[in-house]
């Protein structure tokens, strides 16, 4: 009997090959150094530069077959291939990556309908790698960044004994700033050193070699190349090398964002949890929960004495190693805490209920009138809005002034957003066509 998986996968390899030049020019191989030089072609279109990762002294990378090593490079220009409209070849790549990155464009090609995705990556080789795992399902692997986002999940299952993994080369953590990273890194260690955890780090350019000015000029519906087509599929290459040499079966990504968040991006449970290679899988982690929930769940654990005051740390002005408490992202997080009757003081944000509350006026004033924000930022505010009148309708007394908060209506505000003019909305029910064995609220499927 014809094994039709087998036929299919021999047809998808070798008639694509005839035409096709290979992505990867060398990987060079150091221990738990890694750099890959790609293709000239593709580099002078795509890449800033050669893409290097450097992991901790554990991660021995001479160790692994070569469809893994190379799969942190290959996930994060995966989308550049695609967008190219050219098919390149690597020489191999992990069986179940395969079939995963088939699923991941689908998805794309769903979130981003009006941009050519032609591009091929094709693997001359499929590998099957399997291993004995030395980790249970008491253990787990969580990306981590200190932010609530990271910190939420990892207090969600903390009956879980965790890997938390970070990263040195992101927009927040960059790699020219050493001392930020080592102050960071050692906050990070105690974090988990505190909670019984244990740390990966990685140091790598992944963030920077990518060109995307170039890819925001391809597209009108991408707003934020790296967002909207790399990330999480980009954080499953990176980690891949860890996760396998240390035996973990499952990567957690905590959600930015919910189901209710209507535009695309490169982070909810269709690019997620479509993601395995080696019989590692990722799963996309509390998409039900908006910023104010995750902030009202961390303010419960602490009442009831659960978990100590947290460290939060979620500034967008990450110049230094402290919460500047001006920025969106801070102003949100302490309006939040206010909202529910929490001192921010007690999660590391340093300037008084009072200023702060001043801050935000002015500074949602200012962006109103610059017509500069995001959908996003308006609809975060709005929940905030939302539980203040839902404490007043009850009768509860709010220690601060926020009427000047409740006389703003954001929904109008949000029509005037980017994601609201150029892209299409997120079509739930249309990707739980293609994949039914992810689960969506009934609501989004009507």
């Amino acid at each position: 009997m014809i094994d039709l998986k087998k036929a299919f996968l021999v047809m998808t390899l070798v008639s694509p090959m005839i035409h096709a030049e290979n992505l990867i020019k060398s990987v060079v191989i150091n221990n738990n150094e890694l750099k890959v030089l790609a293709n000239d072609d593709f580099k002078s279109r795509f890449l800033k530069d050669d893409f290097f990762a450097i992991y901790e002294k554990d991660i021995n990378l001479e160790k692994l077959d070569y469809s893994l090593v190379i799969m942190p490079f290959i996930m994060h220009v995966l989308s550049a291939v695609w967008i190219s409209g050219e098919t390149y070849y690597v020489d191999s790549m992990d069986r179940d990556l395969f079939y995963s990155i088939q699923k991941l464009k689908k998805v794309i090609k769903a979130m981003y309908p009006k941009t050519p995705w032609k591009g091929n990556l094709i693997p001359r080789k499929v590998v099957h790698n399997t291993q004995q795992f030395t980790h249970d399902e008491s253990h787990m692997a969580l990306l981590y960044s200190g932010g609530l986002d990271s910190t939420s999940s990892s207090f969600l299952h903390r009956d879980k004994k965790q890997l938390l993994i970070t990263a040195w080369g992101q927009w927040d953590l960059p790699l020219n700033n050493p001392e930020l990273w080592e102050t960071m890194s050692k906050r990070f260690s105690s974090f988990a050193q505190q909670y019984g955890h244990t740390t990966s780090f990685i140091k790598s350019n992944y963030h920077d070699f990518i060109k995307n000015d170039v890819f925001h000029a391809m597209s009108p519906e991408i707003l934020d190349w790296r967002m909207a087509t790399i990330e999480n599929i980009g954080w499953a290459g990176l980690t891949a090398p860890i996760l396998f040499l240390k035996g973990y079966k499952v990567l957690r990504i905590a959600s930015s964002d919910t189901w209710n968040y209507r535009y695309p991006f490169a982070g909810h449970p269709f690019i997620d949890n479509n993601i395995s290679y080696a019989g590692i899988r990722l799963e996309h982690d509390m998409f039900n929960y908006t910023r104010l929930d995750k902030i009202e769940y961390i303010a419960h654990l602490k009442k009831e004495g659960i978990v100590e005051n947290p460290w939060l740390y979620v500034c967008k002005n990450k110049l230094v190693a402290t919460n500047c408490c001006n920025c969106t992202k801070c102003l949100i997080t302490i309006l939040g805490f206010l909202a529910v009757g929490e001192n921010p003081a007690e999660y590391d944000f340093t300037l008084s209920p009072e200023v702060s509350i001043k801050n935000a006026r002015h500074f949602l004033t200012e962006m109103i009138e610059k017509n500069f924000y995001s959908y996003g930022t308006m609809e975060n505010f709005s929940h905030i809005q939302e539980k203040i009148k839902q404490r007043l309708a009850r009768g509860e007394k709010i220690a601060h002034d926020f009427k000047w908060l409740l006389e703003i209506d954001f929904q109008s505000y949000i029509t005037h957003t980017a994601e609201y003019k150029f892209q299409r909305k997120m079509q739930w029910k249309e990707l739980h066509k293609l994949f039914p064995d992810i689960s969506v609220p009934a609501c989004y499927l009507a």
